[in-house]
């Protein structure tokens, strides 16, 4: 495309603060959740809130990407752990050659941490998502 890789993430950057403005306009977070819930209007309330708005739940992923990439060799993302979990189904030989990238998800520490991590989110959070129970 001969457009350099800084103004093509500039540009996505733009595109996606855009869209979230456009969002919240639309529909505000606060809207979501009783009035009387107390949120954080500073960061340092955050652990002491029910809800945070999306900013700040963004903040902390943002700063959770650079551990991740100085001790996992990794970014933070989901993508990843759906194809190792979709890489379940691969029990054969003949389905493992057929479908040779997705079997690479099959093992390795490198594939299940996202998936071992997010299913112990859950548990932790009390409310399990394939459920509903929580």
């Amino acid at each position: 495309m001969g457009v350099p890789r800084g103004v093509l993430a500039l540009g996505l950057a733009a595109c996606c603060f855009g869209t979230v403005i456009g969002l919240e306009a639309a529909f505000p977070w606060k809207t979501e959740f009783p009035p009387s819930a107390p949120y954080p209007k500073h960061p340092k309330e955050a652990f002491e809130a029910l809800y945070w708005p999306p900013w700040l739940s963004g903040m902390f992923i943002g700063l959770m990407q650079a551990p991740a990439v100085v001790f996992l060799f990794d970014t933070l993302g989901s993508s990843s752990s759906f194809m190792t979990v979709l890489s379940m189904v691969l029990v054969t030989d003949g389905l493992r050659k057929r479908f040779s990238h997705l079997a690479g998800f099959r093992s390795g520490l490198g594939n299940w941490w996202q998936v071992t991590c997010e299913r112990l989110e859950t548990v932790l959070s009390g409310h399990d998502c394939m459920t509903g129970i929580g």
